[in-house]
């Protein structure tokens, strides 16, 4: 009877892999039943889900991202204890005041200022605050085409907007660029730079002016006083007989007629029209304000009233409009019809540049735009940090 007990042996463990395998599925509790109160309770296959903790909300100091301040599009400086930030133009802090003087926006690049030895220094930094270049110049002019005039031991040179220096500090004076061209004062004599830093004017003038519509104004004293019209190779293609120039706007030039005369003089440097002023400006957007005894009115391109309005001061147009003060009142804005924009309300405005215009109000400083929504950038209260 020894061969029933390989059978008997198979039968059990058959037995017992299926008993395993329905405890497995979970049906042990009803093949069972209940188990005893003092038994351990089973092992769980997963740990319990634990409740994620609820996102904060975001605090005052630290605002959702598409809260955050755009850097892009014109940045202003504005102060405030002391120093001086930059806003964007809907009145948004960009970048937080640190700074002992700060000049505007120009592309990627402003000239910043800070105190590190008792004196400023300029330097020039990015839309997030961050040094471009390290605060080293004494001194510093705005971006014009690009470049600043940089003042270092006392000479005056040029850099790019990440701080390359494009001409040696080597002028004792430094113009603007315009049109290509810088005028630089080397002694007692002006000439022309390039924007690669070459002269190319020779330094022969006693009086140089800005390039505009390719022709500048320059006065060579000696016996007989020169005022040619030179181009931009320095060329003569024009001569004033007496008057002194400015520049051209336009294709007219307002000149100094000398005795408390001013009149305006075209492409050939004779005059445009007969009629002098007492004052005058540039022409712009085809106006040019001029004043008359205590009026200020504007023109046209042949010397006639424009609009029947005067006022107490008037600017050149920008943008289409022009700021203008009534006599006793405040500045406001004028379209190129004369007819009132913007109400009269600010103690300064000036031109309009991308849309929107710098004013004061009282000791509020802020910017506005073409409609007249103000924004505040900070109250003039206080006086620059030290």
């Amino acid at each position: 009877m020894v061969f029933y007990y390989p059978i008997v042996a198979a039968v059990i463990v058959a037995g017992v892999v299926v008993f395993a395998n329905v405890f497995k599925g979970g049906l042990a509790a009803d093949m069972l039943g209940q188990a005893s109160p003092t038994s351990a309770p089973a092992e769980p296959a997963m740990p319990p889900l634990v409740p994620e903790e609820p996102t904060p909300e975001p605090t005052a100091t630290e605002p959702p991202a598409e809260a955050l301040a755009s850097s892009t599009g014109r940045l202003l400086p504005y102060r405030a204890n002391g120093r001086w930030g930059y806003k964007n133009t809907s009145g948004q802090v960009v970048i937080q005041p640190r700074f002992s003087a700060g000049l505007e926006f120009d592309g990627e690049a402003a000239l910043a200022a800070v105190n590190t030895t008792g004196e400023a220094r300029y330097g020039l930094i990015d839309r997030r605050g961050d040094w471009l270049l390290e605060p080293v110049w004494e001194d510093a002019m705005p971006f014009s085409e690009g470049l600043t005039a940089f003042k270092q031991d006392g000479r005056w040179g040029y850099a790019d907007q990440e701080g390359n220096i494009v001409a040696e500090p080597e002028y004792d004076e430094a113009g603007a660029f315009h049109e290509g061209r810088a005028r630089v004062r080397l002694g007692d004599k002006w000439g022309y730079i390039d924007k690669a830093g070459d002269i190319v004017i020779e330094a022969v003038y006693d009086s140089a002016a800005d390039f505009a519509e390719g022709r500048a104004f320059a006065i060579q004293l000696g016996a007989d006083v020169e005022r040619p019209v030179i181009d931009l190779q320095g060329e003569q293609v024009a001569r004033l007989r007496t008057a002194t120039g400015t520049r051209y706007s336009e294709g007219l030039a307002m000149v100094d007629l000398n005795e408390g005369k001013f009149g305006y003089v075209g492409l050939d440097a004779t005059l445009a029209f007969n009629t002098t002023f007492q004052e005058a400006r540039d022409f712009s957007e085809g106006l040019a304000p001029v004043r008359q005894d205590s009026n200020w009115y504007y023109i046209n391109p042949e010397g006639e009233s424009a609009f029947e309005a005067s006022y107490a001061d008037a600017n050149v147009f920008s943008e289409g409009l022009a700021a203008v003060r009534a006599v006793g009142g405040k500045y406001g804005y004028i379209d190129v019809q004369g007819e009132a924009v913007i109400e009269a309300v600010y103690d300064e405005a000036e031109p309009f540049i991308d849309g929107s215009a710098l004013v004061r109000r009282g000791p509020e400083r802020g910017i506005i735009d073409q409609i007249g929504q103000f924004k505040l950038l900070y109250a003039d209260t206080e006086t620059n940090a030290e």
